[in-house]
């Protein structure tokens, strides 16, 4: 029997128990702002993000994940 393994971007926002729990691979989506590259949870915290996008809310945009990261 093949194991299933459930993979999932972090915009789903999932607490870390769940993610433990399940065992859930978790792929960082790509945010581009102010012309640097973050990758979410890695880079850069949900309450950093806000402070960059009130800085630079006309340059600030999420990038497609690669599929290599699934």
């Amino acid at each position: 029997m093949s194991k299933i393994h459930i993979v999932t971007d972090s915009t789903a926002d999932l607490k870390p128990e769940v993610i433990e729990k399940y065992d859930l691979h978790v792929v960082p989506l790509s945010i581009q702002v102010g012309g640097k590259t973050y990758l979410d949870r890695v880079d850069l915290e949900p309450e950093s993000f806000l402070e960059l996008m009130k800085k630079f809310e006309r340059n600030a945009k999420k990038l497609s994940t690669s599929t290599r990261c699934f």
